[in-house]
């Protein structure tokens, strides 16, 4: 009686070992495009499931007929003709997953190239990157190159620690900037402003529905006066941001800046480059 029951407790506790192993991994949806038909694509996914769950530290399953009529019902393809990776990551998070592995297929000069990126549905954007190139014409080739991909993207997570550790989630931001340096259009604000914010921690989209804010920029130009050889200009700038969840907006600011240098154009530069900066104080205060 006594063997049998030590023998039922060795067999619980190791259970409840590999149902710890198993609840740590990290959970991957596998999802596929680019393919020359929907079976193929099915095949590469399942493919690329395997090959994941080989590396042995995560889950994962190939959901790319899920996800696909996932996009189809908000009709994101509709609406813009593809899919950022915050749109891919709030998928993942409906789907119960902690990464969702973007698998995109090509061919080029008769050869199979599949791009992969791994992206963490909570911080929607892609930690890891990996790709491959080389000709499947049966199974096993195709299996290969699942594997070596997969074998990359995971090689790439790891070393770098994305996908262990936490990360400081960014905002979104969407930019409309209209600039006119003495009649000539340019972006000298946009791109000043884009810089600054993405070194702390913004991110950008050309969607406005998959923004977190949306920024509205008027910058022009205009002559104010000479001395002693130096040229002095105004940038007369108009901001706004939109609390795209709020939906309202949360700053607005009218001003102008003021630049000099040796020649007109470098003055209105001036002057648009130090009413960036302004603009981006100021933005800092609101983008949290």
């Amino acid at each position: 009686m006594r063997r049998i029951t030590v023998l039922l407790l060795a067999i619980l506790c190791a259970g409840a070992v590999w149902g710890q192993e198993n609840t740590d991994k990290k959970k991957v949806a596998v999802y596929v495009t680019g393919g020359s038909d929907v079976n193929f694509n099915k095949v590469v996914g399942s493919k690329l499931a395997q090959a994941i769950i080989n590396n042995g530290k995560y889950t994962a399953v190939e959901r790319t007929e899920a996800i696909l009529n996932m996009l189809r019902k908000e009709q994101v393809y509709q609406r813009s003709g593809n899919v950022d990776d915050r749109q891919i990551g709030k998928l993942g998070q409906e789907l119960g997953v902690d990464f969702v592995c973007v698998a995109e297929i090509v061919e080029v000069f008769g050869e199979k190239y599949i791009s992969a990126r791994l992206i963490d549905a909570v911080l929607a954007e892609a930690v890891a990157f990996a790709d491959v190139n080389g000709d499947i014409s049966n199974m096993t080739s195709l299996v290969k190159m699942s594997a070596e991909v997969a074998g990359k993207l995971l090689g790439n997570a790891n070393s770098s620690n994305n996908a262990a550790a936490p990360k400081e989630r960014g905002k979104t931001i969407y930019i409309e900037s209209e600039e006119s340096l003495f009649g000539t259009s340019v972006n000298v604000v946009a791109n000043k402003v884009k810089a600054d914010l993405a070194a702390s921690g913004c991110s950008f989209t050309d969607l406005i529905g998959n923004a977190d804010f949306v920024l509205k920029m008027k910058v022009t130009t205009r002559l104010s006066d000479t001395q002693e050889g130096l040229v002095f200009c105004y940038a007369d700038a108009a901001v706004e941001l939109f609390d795209n969840y709020k939906q309202k907006v949360i700053y607005s600011d009218e001003f102008a800046q003021k630049g000099g240098s040796n020649s007109q154009e470098k003055a209105g530069r001036k002057a648009m480059g130090d009413a960036a900066v302004k603009i981006t104080e100021k933005l800092k205060k609101w983008i949290e």
